[in-house]
């Protein structure tokens, strides 16, 4: 596998050019954590061991609180992701406070931000009081990936929302995995 070009604003305080992802490891895998794009974190997860990456969640002193909580959830069965089958798209992260460019979708009584304006994919979430999602999708971040087929990607799996089209084009459902949200999302062509 190649290694990354890595940005200097990702790794601030060195040349970036001199970091080897060997050798450093933990730093990079450290840093691509809590600040990574999109890109950096699709490198990371294919360019180290899985192993590896939960030993520098589990012992890292520098992630920041929220990132290792998050990725300690992810990883816990991180086995479960075919990447021939299952490609990241975003995450999802429930709020409670309005933010600014916040769309209201009437349809399930929540505020969204698009995935697609920010390099990390995410999506900020807030919820109606009346909403009536699953809990743990209200409580909980959700990983996003997309599939081919959504009903093929749920078949044997603990389904807490059915397959539904949100919007023209798109067919999702979620579903839960080790006691995290996610969302499975085909594009219609």
């Amino acid at each position: 596998m190649e290694t990354m070009e890595f940005r200097q604003s990702l790794f601030w305080d060195v040349n970036p050019q001199n970091i080897d992802p060997q050798k450093n490891a933990q730093y990079v895998i450290e840093r691509i954590l809590d600040f990574g794009a999109d890109k950096e974190v699709k490198w990371m997860w294919d360019y180290y061991e899985k192993p590896l990456l939960r030993k520098v969640v589990e012992r890292s002193r520098c992630l920041r609180p929220e990132t290792k909580n998050f990725w300690k959830l992810f990883l816990k069965d991180a086995k479960i992701i075919d990447k021939d089958r299952f490609s990241y798209h975003h995450i999802g992260i429930p709020i409670n406070k309005p933010i600014k460019g916040e769309k209201y979708l009437k349809k399930y009584k929540l505020y969204h931000t698009d995935y697609n304006i920010n390099e990390f994919g995410i999506e900020w979430m807030r919820y109606d009081d009346d909403c009536a999602l699953p809990e743990i999708i209200k409580a909980k971040p959700h990983l996003a990936f997309e599939v081919e087929n959504v009903s093929e990607a749920i078949k044997g799996r603990k389904v807490i929302i059915k397959p539904n089209s949100p919007s023209k084009g798109v067919k999702v459902a979620f579903i839960e995995e080790s006691g995290v949200p996610i969302e499975l999302i085909q594009f219609k062509t």
